[in-house]
């Protein structure tokens, strides 16, 4: 505590208004009011709050309003809800995974997916640039297969295929057919 602490607390117990408070301590204890204000009076005038709640879900026929209005707004879950109901393949198919990895780029089964619609188009930069953040599955090690082959490497794509063999995927087997017949 201060030197001269029970007159300190005398005056800021006193029935002074507290700017007259303010005065008295800043022209009597100058050294130590500018303590108290510059190391105890931040963390007394600090709140923190935590606020919890829950958003509820969208249901398909607004996710997929949101989807055209405001994507950013869906969760990875939301749209692969809508991607679902959509043909397979088709533009709309692609272009919801494509979304999706655009506003979830750390998410590693968006970027899967969006790796490979990067192979259906051809794409094979993008598809590398998301298989990096793809999880290590049986499904990444098949499209790494299929980028090694797209990129004429074919020692390497003949290996993943083979590894993906292993994991028991059927396209690998037909991969391979067609490895084979090009190397």
């Amino acid at each position: 505590m201060f030197k001269n602490s029970n007159e300190w607390l005398r005056i800021v117990e006193s029935d002074l208004a507290p700017d007259q408070k303010e005065q008295r301590l800043r022209k009597r204890y100058s050294r130590q009011f500018n303590i108290v204000v510059s190391k105890w009076f931040p963390a007394l005038r600090r709140s923190e709050c935590t606020i919890k709640y829950v958003v509820r879900p969208f249901t398909l026929e607004e996710a997929r309003i949101v989807f055209h209005s405001q994507p950013k707004n869906l969760s990875i879950e939301e749209m692969f809800r809508i991607a679902q109901t959509l043909p397979e393949g088709s533009q709309q198919y692609m272009n919801v995974f494509k979304t999706a990895v655009l506003y979830h780029p750390e998410n590693p089964v968006a970027n899967l997916n969006a790796a490979c619609i990067a192979l259906m188009q051809g794409d094979v930069v993008s598809a590398e640039k998301y298989l990096l953040r793809a999880p290590d599955s049986k499904e990444k090690t098949l499209a790494m297969g299929v980028v090694y082959m797209l990129k004429g490497q074919y020692g390497e794509a003949k290996s993943k295929f083979k590894e993906a063999e292993s994991f028991g995927l059927p396209q690998a087997s037909y991969n391979m057919k067609l490895l084979n017949t090009i190397y």
